[in-house]
């Protein structure tokens, strides 16, 4: 008997989307565009804008995430689930005062779930999608800012472009752009972006001195629906390296941010097709958040968050948020609850369904208690 030939992301992806019950996909004739586009899928990033597409739908068949954070195994991919991130972001300068802001984060995003997977008999990894977006600003002393952009980097776990980190080698490698920490403790680790002309980067993040040097988000690290996962982060890190773009090599030092997030509205629960099925409606309002994180001269931090839902604004209020201060025993947690609102210049969109800030203005509606009056 002949072996079967193992299928392809687009045959693979086409099961999936066959697979997505009628009354959870996306409506208004948008379904059998995204069915055509998985039959004729060539690059991961084309998968990457049809996963984008099918909105909550994609997580459909994908496993939960755990209900508890597990440390240090918590810190390797969790390759059941979707959406998962390691963000990286620094204030950087250079010797001749030259500022640079850095942000740059690696994604995976899972294509289908476990019974699929199954029967195409694909492992965990290539079941993945790993992406790399960054953005470097450059404000020189009495200059004009710039801002320069990584071109769009999705690659597959399918044919081994994309690499997930294990125990015996903690490296994150999304074709030419790696993250390669040391495990258990993950840092010091190594930043590196290859953009060709465009940009390259390689920056050292080396944890802060407090003990552990991370602090956990959400609920004990755990964040609920509908964006439910693990979250934690290192805030004050020390980083340093190189930076190289149209405008010059770069030097730099500074302090830098690292968080690990797992984030993914839960797989939709599908219910008995009415008699007379009324078509989903196209995504016209924003599903994310607004995040930020800030390293103070003082040596304490600060990290706020809003939900988005519904239609977009430049005010949102940040409900949730920490101010966290360090000690001989880690990093002391205070919960910001006092419902201050954000003022957001201008947004750049970029890859990914992510828009970057170009200024923050953080206000307080109220005084805070204690410490948090220097946030």
């Amino acid at each position: 008997m002949m072996m079967s030939e193992p299928t392809g992301p687009a045959g693979a992806l086409t099961m999936a989307l066959d697979a997505i019950p009628p009354e959870i996909a996306p409506g208004q004739g948008l379904f059998p565009l995204l069915l055509q586009a998985a039959a004729q899928l060539q690059t991961p990033n084309q998968a990457a804008t049809i996963l984008r597409l099918l909105g909550q739908a994609a997580f459909y068949g994908v496993d939960l995430p755990p209900d508890q954070l597990n440390l240090p195994t918590d810190h390797l991919y969790h390759l059941e689930n979707s959406h998962e991130w390691y963000w990286f972001g620094a204030n950087l300068t250079t010797t001749d005062g030259t500022s640079l802001g850095v942000l740059v984060c690696f994604e995976a995003q899972r294509l289908f779930g476990q019974a699929l997977q199954a029967e195409v008999g694909w492992k965990s990894a290539q079941c993945h999608l790993l992406s790399t977006v960054a953005t470097v600003s450059i404000a020189p002393p009495g200059g004009v800012s710039s801002l320069v952009r990584r071109s769009p980097n999705v690659n597959w776990g399918f044919n081994g472009s994309a690499a997930f980190p294990t125990i015996e080698d903690f490296r994150i490698q999304t074709g030419p752009d790696s993250f390669q920490g040391q495990w258990p403790s993950i840092f010091p680790g190594t930043v590196t972006v290859d953009d060709g002309d465009n940009l390259q980067m390689s920056l050292t993040f080396a944890p802060a001195a407090a003990d552990p040097p991370y602090f956990l988000q959400g609920i004990a690290g755990v964040t609920p629906a509908p964006k439910q996962g693990l979250y934690y982060s290192w805030p004050q890190m020390i980083v340093s390296g190189s930076i190289q773009t149209h405008g010059g090599v770069f030097e730099v030092s500074g302090t830098g941010w690292c968080d690990h997030q797992l984030m993914m509205n839960p797989p939709p629960a599908t219910q008995p097709s009415p008699v007379q099925p009324q078509p989903n409606l196209l995504p016209t309002a924003f599903d994310g958040w607004n995040w930020c994180q800030f390293n103070l001269a003082n040596g304490d931090a600060f990290t706020g968050f809003a939900g988005r839902a519904g239609s977009y604004s430049a005010n949102p209020p940040s409900v949730y948020g920490w101010y966290v201060h360090m000690t001989p025993t880690g990093w002391m947690t205070t919960f910001c609850s006092s419902n201050p609102t954000w003022s957001l210049d201008d947004f750049v969109p970029v890859l990914e369904n992510a828009l970057q800030p170009t200024t923050w203005q953080y206000t307080p509606r109220r005084r805070m208690p204690g410490s948090l009056r220097s946030a």
